[in-house]
């Protein structure tokens, strides 16, 4: 993905408890290697991927069983990307309606 985007979930344990574990996130951009980041579970997580993160994921970690819900994602600054986008569009056509 070459546009913001942000996933969102929530992590319960079976028996009310607390939660422990990690969650293991790989990023890899088109022309570099993976990186690897581990950061702790908690009940609410969001994990973004960036402008230059190409594959994403994601591997949860857990110490006893758990219940995952909610996999919302929500993009970032999608209107702004759309709004240049859709500049660079009019600007290129009037330049080819004039030029001739």
């Amino acid at each position: 993905s070459s546009i913001p985007i942000e996933y969102q979930f929530r992590a319960y344990t079976v028996d009310d408890g607390e939660i422990d574990g990690e969650i293991e996130i790989r990023r890899r951009q088109l022309i570099f290697p993976a990186v690897v980041e581990r950061i702790p579970l908690q009940k609410e997580n969001t994990l973004v991927a960036g402008y230059w993160d190409t594959f994403v994921s994601a591997y949860v970690e857990a110490n006893q069983d758990l219940i995952i819900e909610g996999s919302q994602r929500s993009f970032k600054y999608f209107w702004l990307i759309i709004l240049i986008a859709s500049i660079v569009v009019l600007a290129s056509v009037l330049l080819m309606i004039f030029s001739l």
